[in-house]
Protein backbone atom coordinates (compact mmCIF):
# COMPACT_ATOMS: atom_id res chain seq x y z
CA UNK A 1 0.00 0.00 0.00
CA UNK A 2 1.49 3.22 -0.58
CA UNK A 3 -0.56 5.81 0.09
CA UNK A 4 -3.75 6.37 2.89
CA UNK A 5 -5.93 3.90 3.18
CA UNK A 6 -8.45 6.42 2.05
CA UNK A 7 -6.10 7.22 -0.91
CA UNK A 8 -6.04 3.55 -1.87
CA UNK A 9 -10.21 3.12 -1.16
CA UNK A 10 -10.77 6.64 -4.12
CA UNK A 11 -8.32 5.33 -6.91
CA UNK A 12 -10.23 1.56 -6.63
CA UNK A 13 -13.73 3.54 -6.41
CA UNK A 14 -12.35 5.54 -9.25
CA UNK A 15 -11.54 2.63 -11.36
CA UNK A 16 -14.98 1.49 -11.76
CA UNK A 17 -15.88 -0.04 -8.26
CA UNK A 18 -18.12 3.25 -7.44
CA UNK A 19 -19.88 2.67 -10.93
CA UNK A 20 -23.51 3.26 -10.86
CA UNK A 21 -25.55 1.08 -13.35
CA UNK A 22 -28.63 3.68 -13.30
CA UNK A 23 -26.27 6.50 -14.70
CA UNK A 24 -24.82 4.38 -17.24
CA UNK A 25 -22.20 3.08 -15.71
CA UNK A 26 -20.46 6.92 -14.67
CA UNK A 27 -19.48 7.39 -11.27
CA UNK A 28 -21.70 9.26 -9.14
CA UNK A 29 -21.55 10.84 -6.03
CA UNK A 30 -23.50 8.33 -4.30
CA UNK A 31 -21.87 5.56 -5.69
CA UNK A 32 -18.55 7.15 -4.67
CA UNK A 33 -19.68 7.42 -1.45
CA UNK A 34 -21.13 4.27 -0.92
CA UNK A 35 -17.49 2.80 -2.63
CA UNK A 36 -15.68 4.23 -0.41
CA UNK A 37 -17.49 3.42 3.03
CA UNK A 38 -17.01 0.06 2.41
CA UNK A 39 -13.53 0.04 1.10
CA UNK A 40 -12.26 2.02 3.89
CA UNK A 41 -13.96 0.16 6.64
CA UNK A 42 -12.31 -3.10 4.76
CA UNK A 43 -8.94 -1.94 4.64
CA UNK A 44 -9.16 -0.64 8.48
CA UNK A 45 -10.04 -3.79 9.85
CA UNK A 46 -7.31 -5.34 7.61
CA UNK A 47 -4.66 -2.90 8.50
CA UNK A 48 -6.29 -3.26 12.28
CA UNK A 49 -6.47 0.51 12.95
CA UNK A 50 -9.53 3.09 13.26
CA UNK A 51 -10.31 5.32 9.96
CA UNK A 52 -14.10 6.71 9.66
CA UNK A 53 -14.11 9.09 6.28
CA UNK A 54 -16.91 11.79 6.36
CA UNK A 55 -19.70 10.09 4.30
CA UNK A 56 -22.56 12.62 4.98
CA UNK A 57 -24.94 14.95 2.84
CA UNK A 58 -23.52 15.85 -0.59
CA UNK A 59 -25.26 16.97 -3.69
CA UNK A 60 -25.43 14.07 -6.69
CA UNK A 61 -23.55 14.60 -9.10
CA UNK A 62 -21.66 12.30 -12.18
CA UNK A 63 -17.99 12.18 -11.19
CA UNK A 64 -15.96 9.84 -13.96
CA UNK A 65 -17.13 7.61 -16.51
CA UNK A 66 -14.76 4.50 -16.30
CA UNK A 67 -14.84 2.42 -19.41
CA UNK A 68 -17.66 -0.25 -19.02
CA UNK A 69 -15.42 -3.36 -20.31
CA UNK A 70 -12.66 -2.36 -17.98
CA UNK A 71 -14.72 -1.80 -14.72
CA UNK A 72 -13.16 -4.08 -11.90
CA UNK A 73 -15.29 -4.99 -8.94
CA UNK A 74 -13.49 -6.33 -5.31
CA UNK A 75 -14.54 -10.00 -4.59
CA UNK A 76 -13.60 -11.14 -0.85
CA UNK A 77 -13.68 -14.63 -0.55
CA UNK A 78 -13.88 -16.24 2.91
CA UNK A 79 -14.73 -19.61 4.03
CA UNK A 80 -16.63 -21.22 6.91
CA UNK A 81 -14.53 -22.62 8.37
CA UNK A 82 -11.91 -20.02 8.49
CA UNK A 83 -8.94 -22.40 8.20
CA UNK A 84 -10.52 -24.37 5.03
CA UNK A 85 -9.82 -21.64 2.68
CA UNK A 86 -6.09 -21.80 3.83
CA UNK A 87 -6.24 -25.04 1.59
CA UNK A 88 -8.36 -24.82 -1.05
CA UNK A 89 -8.43 -24.06 -4.38
CA UNK A 90 -10.54 -21.33 -5.74
CA UNK A 91 -11.59 -20.16 -9.18
CA UNK A 92 -13.81 -17.54 -10.53
CA UNK A 93 -14.89 -18.18 -14.39
CA UNK A 94 -16.62 -16.04 -16.54
CA UNK A 95 -17.83 -18.64 -19.06
CA UNK A 96 -15.43 -20.93 -19.91
CA UNK A 97 -11.96 -19.18 -19.24
CA UNK A 98 -10.63 -18.80 -15.81
CA UNK A 99 -10.66 -15.23 -14.72
CA UNK A 100 -8.57 -15.46 -11.20
CA UNK A 101 -7.66 -18.19 -8.89
CA UNK A 102 -6.21 -18.78 -5.65
CA UNK A 103 -3.95 -21.76 -5.03
CA UNK A 104 -2.42 -22.64 -1.70
CA UNK A 105 0.29 -24.49 -3.66
CA UNK A 106 1.62 -21.18 -5.65
CA UNK A 107 0.05 -18.69 -3.43
CA UNK A 108 -0.24 -17.56 0.29
CA UNK A 109 -2.37 -19.30 2.37
CA UNK A 110 -5.21 -16.71 3.11
CA UNK A 111 -8.19 -16.41 5.00
CA UNK A 112 -9.50 -14.03 2.82
CA UNK A 113 -8.55 -14.28 -1.39
CA UNK A 114 -9.36 -10.59 -2.53
CA UNK A 115 -9.67 -10.46 -6.19
CA UNK A 116 -10.83 -7.56 -8.56
CA UNK A 117 -13.43 -8.71 -11.35
CA UNK A 118 -14.84 -7.56 -14.17
CA UNK A 119 -18.71 -6.80 -13.81
CA UNK A 120 -20.62 -9.84 -14.54
CA UNK A 121 -21.98 -13.36 -13.39
CA UNK A 122 -18.76 -15.34 -12.75
CA UNK A 123 -19.00 -18.87 -11.07
CA UNK A 124 -17.21 -19.76 -8.33
CA UNK A 125 -15.87 -22.79 -7.71
CA UNK A 126 -13.51 -24.71 -4.76
CA UNK A 127 -11.59 -28.13 -4.32
CA UNK A 128 -8.98 -29.55 -2.32
CA UNK A 129 -5.88 -31.31 -2.90
CA UNK A 130 -5.55 -34.99 -1.75
CA UNK A 131 -5.82 -35.42 0.78
CA UNK A 132 -8.42 -33.26 1.79
CA UNK A 133 -10.31 -33.22 5.02
CA UNK A 134 -13.15 -31.20 3.51
CA UNK A 135 -15.63 -31.76 0.73
CA UNK A 136 -14.95 -30.15 -2.73
CA UNK A 137 -17.51 -26.75 -3.27
CA UNK A 138 -19.86 -27.24 -6.55
CA UNK A 139 -19.82 -24.28 -8.50
CA UNK A 140 -21.58 -21.30 -7.60
CA UNK A 141 -22.81 -18.00 -9.93
CA UNK A 142 -22.18 -15.06 -8.35
CA UNK A 143 -23.14 -11.57 -9.95
CA UNK A 144 -20.40 -9.38 -9.54
CA UNK A 145 -21.68 -5.36 -9.36
CA UNK A 146 -20.20 -2.44 -7.36
CA UNK A 147 -19.33 -1.78 -5.30
CA UNK A 148 -17.83 -5.01 -3.75
CA UNK A 149 -18.93 -8.78 -3.48
CA UNK A 150 -18.12 -10.59 -0.17
CA UNK A 151 -18.77 -14.42 -0.84
CA UNK A 152 -18.33 -17.25 2.13
CA UNK A 153 -18.13 -20.63 1.08
CA UNK A 154 -19.49 -23.80 3.66
CA UNK A 155 -17.46 -26.06 3.71
CA UNK A 156 -18.20 -29.01 5.10
CA UNK A 157 -15.85 -31.85 6.75
CA UNK A 158 -15.78 -35.14 4.93
CA UNK A 159 -17.20 -38.10 7.06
Amino acid sequence: MGGSLYTEALLEALDGGAAQPNLGWWIGTHGLQTALAAYVARLAATEKVEQHPDVGRMALFKVHQPAKEKIKVPLYVTSAPKEALRRARVEARLGQKISAYFDPKKHKPLDEWRVRLPIREHTLAAWFHAPAEYEDEPPQVVVIAPPEIPFEFQFRRKA
